[in-house]
């Protein structure tokens, strides 16, 4: 459940987050799936689909689907094709996506998507996209996928998944994710679902967030989950190399933060099945807080004690700080830089405490 106490702090966590440009550019046309406010993308030339925030009143606006603007919640470039799972069958890895020798087929199931991946005779691979009845405290239904792997040898094999995600929101400041029990993801993060209380991963803007779930209802819990430079999470390697506190930034990208998703290994026997459910959902800040306004807000201010107060303003100096470190990075030292971000990290503990 989506905690009240940090959304009335949820300016203050923006702070340090940016707005993301619309979605946009010349793109095949995909087969489109929509939800309250939430558009679905599938592309048969890569096998790959993409999530977006519809920002037009559907109702007003009499467009095809395929029209809205909107907003992605997670990379879209080359039509979200740098998203995509990966399956390992007997030891051996398999990008689940168009290439040399896969065909791709796509179908609208009109409540759902189905995508067919065929690319050995060994298994058969389909992924079911649909969205959920229920909004779990957030402010659409999710978005659910469905990975099905079906074992076509005479043989019993082992059989695992994982997918990665290119986050976006909020990638042109300092800060852009963080979950639902830590305040701020600043650098390399592994979380092991089985003993962390995280519940989802937010990439946000000031207005708009993508929750990618850990634990949910209909998702099958990850066995791990890395967060790491994109570059870093698409290697050979099924398990990342992961350097705790190693920052997002590369010598070629910056800040570009992905979520990498790994799922237990199982040994299916022939005819058999190994499947994985995952959630990704969407957060309207504005929309779930129209009551949060500035002046609603300054109203709640005031009625802070003097302390709670000073703690307030204690971070939003603390956050400016971040920015003039940011703004001016070569006259500061990482040990500088780490213990700003601790000072952050427990400011805002107390703060929301």
């Amino acid at each position: 459940m989506l905690n009240s106490k940090k959304l009335f702090y949820a300016p203050v966590l923006f702070i340090c987050l940016s707005l993301n440009a619309f979605a946009g550019g010349i793109k095949e046309e995909a087969v489109v799936l929509t939800s309250n406010n939430l558009k679905l993308e599938v592309y048969e030339s890569t096998g790959s689909f993409c999530l977006y925030k519809i920002l037009d009143n559907k109702i007003a606006d009499k467009k095809p689907e395929s029209k809205y603007k909107s907003i992605a919640l997670y990379d879209d470039r080359a039509m979200g094709s740098t998203n995509y799972y990966t399956m390992r069958f007997n030891d051996r890895a398999y990008k689940l996506r168009k290439g040399f020798g896969k065909t791709v087929t796509v179908e609208n199931l009109g409540d759902a998507v189905s995508i067919r991946f065929d690319i050995s005779e060994n298994f058969t691979v389909r992924q079911i996209l649909s969205f959920t009845e229920n909004y779990y405290d957030t402010s659409a239904p999710l978005l659910k996928i469905t990975t099905t792997i079906t074992n076509n040898t005479e043989e019993p094999v082992p059989v695992a998944l994982k997918a990665l995600f290119d986050t976006i929101l909020g990638e042109q400041r300092r800060v852009s994710l963080y979950t639902d029990t830590q305040n701020a993801i600043f650098s390399e993060t592994r979380i092991n679902p089985v003993q962390a209380k995280d519940t989802y991963i937010v990439s946000a803007n000031p207005s708009v967030a993508c929750l990618f779930f850990i634990k949910n209802a209909e998702q099958t819990t990850p066995e791990d989950i890395y967060i790491e430079n994109r570059e870093y999470l698409q290697t050979d390697r099924w398990v990342p190399r992961y350097i705790v506190g190693r920052s997002f930034s590369t010598k070629n990208y910056t800040n570009d933060s992905a979520i990498t998703m790994l799922w237990s290994e199982k040994e299916i026997n022939p005819e058999e099945s190994y499947t994985v459910t995952n959630v990704i959902g969407v957060n309207d800040f504005l929309q779930v807080n129209e009551e949060l306004s500035q002046e609603v807000v300054e109203q709640h201010l005031e009625t802070l004690t003097v302390e709670e107060r000073k703690n307030y303003d204690h971070v939003l100096e603390l956050i400016e700080e971040l920015n003039k470190v940011q703004e001016n990075s070569e006259d500061y030292t990482d040990e500088n830089l780490l213990d700003l971000i601790e000072r952050i990290e427990a400011a805002m503990k107390e703060l929301q405490e």
